[in-house]
């Protein structure tokens, strides 16, 4: 009685049917196998080594529990280092949220004075949407025109130092609007004022 037919079976001896850990290779799995999920890898090539779950186990428990201890399960996911590679152990790494975010496949990396950042990282620097530079990347703007001095621009007006982003948020406006205006070569004034 209470014992899953499975574990009768021996196929779920190992007592971690239950854990974050194993539904991590159960998802995995599922991306690699399953034709039906919005995420099917297999469509573009990528494959699993860990058909049995013990051998995932073997592998990548000790550095799972590592990582949970330090940044916590909930914070603990299983990433690819390379996202046209397999999964295997030594393409897979424990990330946090924000290191898988930085690690997607459609997170461009950007170059700039020396620098290179991902797109959310670089927005998160400049103060500035992911969207208004995937826009500028989309209609071939240069690097320079794209990350350079115009969104670092501290404007100083009515009293208030801000950045381009700061501006548009607080009028309201789309902050490509208002970098549009500036890089047309409108004056601070004009560009501020027809906000207001």
């Amino acid at each position: 009685k209470g014992i899953n037919k499975g574990e009768k079976n021996g196929r779920y001896s190992h007592g971690m049917i239950h854990t974050q850990f194993y539904r991590h290779w159960r998802i995995m799995k599922s991306r690699c196998v399953n034709k039906d999920k919005k995420y099917y890898y297999g469509r573009i090539g990528v494959s699993f080594y860990w058909y049995k779950f013990k051998n995932f186990k073997n592998d990548m428990y000790e550095s799972y529990s590592k990582h949970v201890k330090k940044f916590g399960e909930k914070n603990t996911t299983l990433d690819r280092i390379n996202n046209n590679g397999n999964y295997c152990k030594k393409n897979c790494r424990w990330a946090t949220k924000q290191e898988q975010a930085n690690n997607r496949r459609n997170n461009r990396l950007l170059e700039y004075n020396g620098k290179i950042m991902n797109v959310s990282q670089w927005a998160k620097k400049l103060g500035i949407s992911q969207t208004v530079i995937l826009t500028r990347i989309k209609y071939g703007w240069d690097i320079n025109k794209i990350l350079g001095p115009l969104c670092q621009k501290i404007i100083k007006y009515n009293g208030k130092k801000l950045n381009v982003s700061q501006w548009a948020r607080l009028l309201g406006i789309k902050p490509n609007v208002l970098h549009g205006r500036l890089s047309r070569g409108w004056s601070i004034k004009k560009a501020l004022k027809k906000c207001l």
